[in-house]
């Protein structure tokens, strides 16, 4: 992201006008394909998406050596939304995941039909997750779980 922001910086002229152009088409994307509250809702590419694509944001991937990249996802500590949109904006959306050890491994989960930035996700299949009403705790329940 700084090796970004720092070309962004040094980037003048028609170069500039033509990257924040491709960037703004993105980010529309990205915007409309965040889940709005309707299962598998996924908004439309904007037009001239496609040619903001191969003048600005196929050569950022390639670059950052993410161009074969098709799903990225993130678990272990939560990424801070600034970083997340920040690679949303770029067309590279990073998909949070929710686990823990106890629970080997993934518990919560989205993918590209149905996510928001930012969030985790719905319990994966066959996992159950409830809040402690005393602790506040969440709890999960599902074969994933260790015994005991």
């Amino acid at each position: 992201m700084a090796q970004i922001q720092a070309a962004e910086a040094k980037t003048t002229g028609l170069k500039k006008t033509i990257y924040n152009w491709g960037v703004k088409k993105s980010k529309e994307y990205y915007t409309a394909l965040q889940w709005q509250g309707e299962e598998g809702k996924a908004g439309e590419k904007p037009t001239c998406f496609g040619c903001a694509h191969a003048l600005v944001l196929k050569s950022v991937k390639e670059a950052l050596g993410l161009d074969k990249c098709r799903l990225a996802f993130s678990s272990s500590a939560p990424l801070s939304k600034d970083v997340v949109d920040f690679f949303g904006n770029l067309n590279i959306p990073i998909y949070d995941v929710y686990g823990q050890t106890e629970s080997t491994g993934p518990c919560t989960s989205h993918g590209p039909r149905a996510w928001k930035a930012g969030t985790t996700g719905k319990a994966m299949e066959g996992v159950r997750i409830v809040v402690d009403e005393d602790t506040g705790e969440l709890l999960f329940n599902g074969r994933n779980v260790f015994m005991g």
